[in-house]
This record gives structure tokens, C-alpha cells and sequence, in this order.
């Protein structure tokens, strides 16, 4: 039996097997239960109403803390301070079920057999493509979350790091660190154009118009310098990418091409 004293959460292990499956599974809504409780205790009726309706509408695609951060600050009744660290915590309890029980979570009708297969043969997909962009491991996972319009990150990142082979801790790790600068950056970005919006409407449709200019520019840059980066950062990796669509090809060549039919029986 593998020693696990002196281990992080060592306790887990030596669980019996029924109590840590159930452990695992339902761990990440007691912390959520006990939170959403914290701020029924600390906030007023109208503020937790509202607080609670949004975070609902965060898990509902395409919904993400780029729409729903900018909706409650504009609401005028939840400050970027209270919107921001609350959809960090959600993206940190999703990614800790989804890292503590990624296997259940396959079986899950819908979300399990649709969603997640759709997600892990899309990245499957990329990352043959892109095989480098493995080797920027918790790094890579950390700007994966920080990028917007990506949705609950807390729910796509564990799988691509799952996919590339990461430890739970450093897709955890990866996923508070990238949520807490995302939240919070989203969440100040907005405060100062509602704050434009205040003082002069134009103000504000200008500073909108800006960053998504400048969203959309970030997007084309990667779009166009990915592989520049990889073969700069990881040419080892892109060597092998190279080789294997070259053997591929070549393969593909010295196959004979199966002549059609009526080629085959002539023209009768």
C-alpha cells in the first residue's frame, strides 16, 4: 500500500473507498453552500438576490465573467470589489470537482457524454496540431484562464490540463491564480468605464469600443504568431509535429489510389 503520511490531504487516501468517492464528490457544494451562506449573513436581502441570480446565470453559456462582471457592476448595486472575488470562488470550486472527480464527471449525461467529449476531442484536435503548447504546462493554463470570452473557466481548464497530463494541484494552482487576476481585472476595467459612462456617455462608448479593439488585436496577433512562438520556445516539440505530418504524407502517397468502379469494370 503507497505510504501517504505527510502528504497533503493525506486523509483523503486513507478513506475507505465508498467514503472517499462520496468525499470527493460532494466536498466542492459544501464549500459552495457554505459560502453562498457567508454572504446571506453579511449582505442585505436586494444585494444576495441579485448576487445569487448572476452567479446562477454564470454557469448558462455563453455567459462569462466578461458579460456577467460588466452587468453587475452596471446594475449600480454591487461594487467590482464583492463581484469579482465571488465568481473567482466559482471557478475555483468548479475546477476542485471537476480535478477530484473528472472520471465521474464523464458519465454524467449531457454534460459528461455531450459537453466534455465535445471539449476533449476539440483539444485533442489542437493540441496535435499544437503539440509545443504542452510545454508551457501551468503557465500556458494559467493565461488560458485569464483570457475572456471562454466562459466558466473553472470548468474547461481542468479537462485541457487533464489532457496534457497535469497534476490536480497545478491545474488547481493555475485556475485560482488565472480566475483572481481575470476577476479582478475584468471587474476594475469595468468600474472605470461605468464610471466614464457617469460622467459622459461618450466617454464611455469610446473606452468600449477600445478594448475591444484591442481584444480583437490580441486575437490576431496570437492567431498569426503561434507557431513563431513555439518553434521559438519548443522547436523540439515542433520537429516532431513536422515529422509526423511529413511521415504521414509520405504514407499517404505510396498508397495506391483505389480507382473508382466503373473504372475498375470499364465502362460496360
Amino acid at each position: 500500500m503507497q505510504d501517504t503520511k505527510g502528504k497533503p490531504l493525506s486523509f483523503i487516501h486513507e478513506m475507505s473507498g465508498t467514503a472517499r468517492i462520496l468525499f470527493r464528490l460532494f466536498i466542492p457544494f459544501v464549500l459552495g453552500a457554505v459560502f453562498i451562506f457567508v454572504l446571506f449573513l453579511f449582505l442585505n436581502r436586494d444585494v444576495f438576490i441579485l448576487l445569487t441570480g448572476l452567479m446562477a446565470v454564470y454557469f448558462i453559456p455563453p455567459a462569462g465573467k466578461e458579460s456577467v462582471i460588466p452587468i453587475a457592476i452596471a446594475t449600480g448595486v454591487i461594487p467590482w470589489w464583492l463581484i469579482a472575488p465571488v465568481l473567482a470562488v466559482i471557478d475555483i470550486l468548479c475546477a476542485l470537482f471537476m480535478v477530484l472527480n473528472f472520471e465521474l464527471a464523464l458519465k454524467i449525461p449531457f454534460f459528461g457524454t455531450k459537453l466534455m467529449k465535445t471539449i476533449v476531442d476539440n483539444g485533442s484536435s489542437f493540441f496535435e496540431k499544437h503539440p509545443w503548447i504542452k510545454g508551457f504546462s501551468s503557465i500556458g493554463l494559467t493565461i488560458f484562464v485569464i483570457i475572456p470570452l471562454q466562459g466558466t473557466g473553472g470548468l474547461t481548464t481542468p479537462i485541457i490540463g487533464k489532457m496534457i497530463g497535469m497534476p490536480g494541484k497545478n491545474i488547481m494552482l493555475a485556475v485560482i491564480v488565472g480566475s483572481l487576476i481575470s476577476c479582478y481585472s475584468i471587474a476594475l476595467g469595468s468600474e472605470y468605464v461605468y464610471r466614464l459612462f457617469i460622467y459622459n456617455m461618450w466617454f464611455g462608448i469610446l473606452a468600449i469600443i477600445l478594448i475591444a479593439a484591442a481584444i480583437i488585436g490580441c486575437w490576431f496577433l496570437w492567431q498569426h504568431n503561434k507557431e513563431k512562438v513555439g518553434k521559438r520556445y519548443y522547436p523540439e516539440l515542433m520537429k516532431d509535429n513536422v515529422s509526423s505530418e511529413s511521415a504521414a504524407e509520405k504514407e499517404a502517397a505510396t498508397q495506391p489510389d483505389e480507382a473508382h468502379p466503373n473504372e475498375k469494370e470499364g465502362w460496360r
